[in-house]
């Protein structure tokens, strides 16, 4: 990946949050901030329940369409 490429996407990761960097001289040392995904693992686990009960319910719909 050319450099302008992967520091468009390494921006697009900084401004979410989800990375930091640093340069020292050359070489840029890219840091993963895995606290920024603890909101999607909450909001995961608080509809997981409700879709799996959905899912149940297509499924046990679609056997019921397939006899």
């Amino acid at each position: 990946m050319a450099a302008p490429s992967f520091l468009k996407h390494l921006r697009v990761l900084e401004e979410a949050g989800l990375v930091t960097s640093e340069k020292r001289g050359r070489v840029r040392t890219v840091h993963l901030s895995p606290d920024a995904l603890d909101w999607v693992e909450n909001w995961v686990t608080q509809h997981r329940r409700g879709w799996a009960q959905r899912l149940d319910d297509l499924g046990q719909f679609l056997k019921q369409g397939n006899n």
